[in-house]
């Protein structure tokens, strides 16, 4: 849509978190725990993966624009029934554990999703 210049649907007042984690992070994580990089063994458990750190929507749609160069208006509908307001991952234990964080960045990522 930004692409397009076309508006950005935000549901609710856009101030809703979220920690978006890049897949290549995930995936680090995932053979870390796994004990497929041998380096470290991890203790069997329950890890989070994530960044840690919380980005607003609006903050995602302001950096989705900036990749595009767009100046898309952004289309603000009522917010969805259910939707959780705040979400952030506890990673310090995984990060004591295993000495692992994200190293990918929410607009690196966003780059990298869309080829830019």
């Amino acid at each position: 849509m930004a692409r397009d210049g076309r508006a950005l649907t935000v549901f609710g007042d856009g101030l809703q978190t979220r920690d978006f984690v890049y897949v290549s992070d995930v995936v680090d994580a995932y053979i870390r725990a796994a004990g497929l990089e041998r380096e470290k063994m991890i203790p069997h458990g329950v890890y989070n993966t994530g960044t840690g750190k919380s980005s607003t929507i609006l903050e995602l749609a302001n950096v989705i624009r900036e990749i595009f160069g767009s100046s898309s208006e952004l289309q603000f509908l009522p917010g969805r029934h259910g939707d959780i307001l705040h979400s952030l991952a506890r990673v310090d234990k995984f990060r004591k554990t295993a000495g692992w964080s994200a190293r990918v960045s929410l607009l690196e990522g966003l780059r990298k999703t869309v080829g830019q």
